[in-house]
């Protein structure tokens, strides 16, 4: 089995749902596919450290890095050279432009398992995400591609919410690397989060809210109390559809592209 899967996130417009999809996709897939073991999450962003977040999660081992490190090379090399399963979560702007230079100079971006390319609705991100995927492809025309259409809202058709996407980015790519998951919006999402851990995670929490109300109604707790509660367990019932419904059909497609 190989030991060294190594998915960059990337997109050099922030805002589009790196580290959400880095932290509560791509983490939980790995450890999924690696018997539960945590998985290290380089995050190459000095402007913000959102990975941190996951404090308390068996998903996410949270590794902050300078890109401005004048090591970065090394840096990039000894990371993709680890036996190891982990995702990098690059940040935007400079960050992106820094990273790609040095990935492309040590010349082991061939040891990249996937290359996934965050993209929310708009049109500036439909050009970034093309712009990124052109750079990726001049630099290695073999490595997976996936594009994550994060902050999907259910209630919407995928096809509208994400026009630019289907409309001006997959017919100007190349057949094979039309590949996309979806990424819906949740308030589980900032759920898990407040909890320090992943909607993966949170999905298997059995806690028996409904006996805590009960006892709480028991004892005369406040309204506001009983409110909290009940709120907490309407939003851990969604985790667990978000598990079925979003994050196992991703894995399974995930799946399909790296193995």
């Amino acid at each position: 089995m190989n030991k060294n899967k190594k998915i960059v996130v990337v997109n050099n417009k922030g805002g589009v749902g790196k580290t959400t999809s880095s932290n509560e996709l791509f983490a939980p897939f790995l450890s999924f596919e690696n018997g539960m073991k945590p998985t290290i999450v380089y995050e190459f962003d000095e402007e913000n450290l959102h990975g941190a977040k996951y404090c308390n999660s068996d998903c996410v081992k949270f590794s902050p890095q300078k890109i401005t490190n004048s090591n970065l090379e090394n840096n990039i090399m000894d990371i993709l050279l680890e036996d190891s399963y982990a995702v990098i979560d690059i940040g935007a702007n400079k960050s992106t432009t820094y990273f790609l230079e040095a990935l492309e100079k040590s010349a082991l971006d061939q040891i990249i398992s996937l290359v996934a390319i965050p993209i929310s609705d708009g049109e500036q991100d439909t050009l970034n995400a093309r712009n990124i995927y052109r750079k990726i492809r001049a630099m290695n025309k073999e490595v997976p591609i996936v594009f994550v259409l994060s902050r999907y809202t259910p209630s919407r058709e995928l096809e509208y919410q994400f026009d630019y996407f289907f409309e001006s980015l997959l017919p100007r790519i190349d057949a094979k690397d039309r590949n996309w998951v979806v990424l819906n919006d949740s308030d589980c999402i900032k759920f898990a989060r407040k909890e320090g851990k992943t909607v993966f995670e949170m999905s298997y929490d059995n806690t028996d809210y409904k006996s805590i109300i009960k006892n709480a109604l028991k004892k005369k707790k406040s309204s506001k109390k009983i409110k909290e509660l009940s709120q907490r367990n309407k939003l851990l019932q969604d985790t667990v559809e978000y598990r079925k419904d979003v994050l196992i059909p991703a894995f399974n497609r995930l799946k399909e592209l790296i193995n």
